[in-house]
């Protein structure tokens, strides 16, 4: 392309282990669909999608990258599950504090949310422990074929006992890693953008939320120098509360250098297109973080459509972000369930129809055939049929432990008095174990969660 190209495309990719490239190849899988050899793809010396071609049209892609500042290696251990326990007091605290107000929100609508989110997460827990002992039995089963058994003197052996135990304690298994990698970033995210302190062996990221933003900036200014004419933008996931973050300017004094709020360089944005947006449920957990105010671009305006899946869990539809000149919603219902409905953006019709329009200046969308789409609908339909199933059968696992936990100590204290034919005495002895449990329920729930919530969430919200 030795002309400016027309259009420079930032791709803003969401979490995960996301490699480089992975979100931009799926777009092109989407775009080949649509103009099929009309399409010309211009690749660096690595491979990399740099360059599209439609006719006379021309896109130069440039992709934000930020995976790597929060990799594997660097957020192992950083997820809590106590943390969602936490965050479900988080809407009644925004009230307090005056950061949600009318009419956008009532207090009766943040109280439901609240009485919902709280118990929600209670039971969410026998699912994630049911996972949790999956993972485990089948790691050990792994293990068990791979090293050899222990002697006789190392099954009885003290020393041996305490080590197989502390190892089990700090074993980590993959649903550990998925946490970690997934809703962790959010978490580590949001921390380093409100500025809150890591632990020791994670101080590495409290710079996250400065670098992310930081690599956004970066490629917007590429997209300059190259002299594209316009830029547009499509980020996924998380992807689209950097990217709000970013052109805001609510977040500017965490980058250094030629960076925020780079006015005429925003000013040239004409067009953001947001997949799988939880921007709505963001600004109902972290307000504070969304403003809502505009660049500092006099009469700057975007054209912005926002797709969400009907069966997607982290999408929603984004009805107070008007700030731009409000948003055009697309509900999809097609190309997936409740599992793969976030990660199926870019080959939905709607999308590339949109997309295709913006880009390249001419609405195209992929013609499949009618047994594709009968397919789509059965494979979607036996996926939201089984999900719950799959989840009931985790939840009965986990709450299975849950339940045990308090009834088999009471249990083994009232043998002896059912031995001795006392009735009365194996009933109360077991009320008091299970009372035991409730409270100890009761006081994780209101008093130890809420007192760490309102912690979190007075840290959270000092910036």
């Amino acid at each position: 392309m030795d002309q400016p190209p027309d259009v420079g495309l930032l791709v803003v990719h969401g979490i995960g282990e996301q490699r480089r490239g992975e979100t931009t190849e799926k777009l092109l899988r989407g775009l080949h669909e649509c103009y099929g050899d009309r399409l010309r793809v211009e690749r660096d010396a690595a491979g990399a999608a740099r360059g599209l071609r439609v006719g006379a049209r021309t896109v130069r892609v440039y992709e934000v990258h930020w995976a790597t500042i929060l990799g594997k290696a660097r957020v192992t251990g950083t997820f809590r599950w106590k943390l969602l326990h936490e965050l479900a007091w988080f809407p009644w605290l925004n009230w307090k504090a005056g950061l949600l107000r009318a009419p956008e929100y009532t207090r009766l609508q943040v109280l439901a949310w609240t009485i919902l989110l709280v118990p929600m997460t209670l039971a969410a827990f026998p699912v994630y422990w049911g996972l949790g002992l999956i993972a485990k039995l089948v790691a050990g089963v792994r293990e068990a074929r791979t090293e050899p058994p222990p002697s006789l003197r190392d099954v009885f052996s003290r020393e041996k006992r305490r080590e197989r135990s502390r190892r089990a304690a700090e074993s980590r298994t993959v649903v550990d890693d998925v946490l970690d990698s997934y809703a962790g970033d959010v978490v580590n995210y949001m921390t380093s953008l409100c500025r809150v302190a890591f632990d020791d062996a994670h101080r590495q990221l409290d710079t996250a939320a400065r670098d992310i933003l930081a690599c956004f900036y970066e490629q917007l200014a590429a997209a300059h120098r190259d002299g594209c004419r316009e830029v547009q933008i499509l980020a996924h996931s998380l992807g689209t509360v950097v990217t709000y973050h970013a052109l805001t300017g609510a977040c500017a004094e965490l980058v250094d250098g030629d960076t925020p709020p780079h006015q005429p360089k925003l000013a040239s944005i004409t067009r953001v297109y947001t997949i799988g947006s939880p921007l709505e449920k963001f600004r109902f957990f972290w307000p504070a973080t969304i403003r809502g105010r505009a660049v500092g671009v006099e009469g700057w305006r975007v054209q912005w459509d926002n797709f969400r899946h009907l069966f997607d869990p982290v999408a929603g539809r984004l009805r107070r972000f008007s700030s731009w000149g409000g948003v055009t919603n697309h509900a999809l219902l097609r190309g997936g369930g409740v599992l793969r409905s976030h990660v199926v953006y870019e080959r939905s019709e709607t999308v590339l129809s949109v997309l295709t329009a913006g880009l390249f200046g001419e609405a195209c969308a992929p013609r499949r055939p009618e047994w594709r789409r009968t397919l789509d609908l059965v494979t979607s339909t036996a996926e939201n049929l089984a999900t719950p199933v799959v989840l009931v059968a985790l939840w009965l696992v986990g709450a299975s432990f849950v339940v045990a936990t308090p009834i088999i100590p009471g249990w083994l204290f009232s043998l002896p008095f059912r031995w001795l034919g006392w009735p009365g005495w194996v009933t109360a002895i077991q009320l008091v174990f299970l009372g035991s449990a409730l409270i100890t329920l009761a006081h994780f729930t209101i008093v130890d969660v809420r007192g760490s919530a309102k912690r979190w969430h007075a840290q959270w919200t000092r910036s």
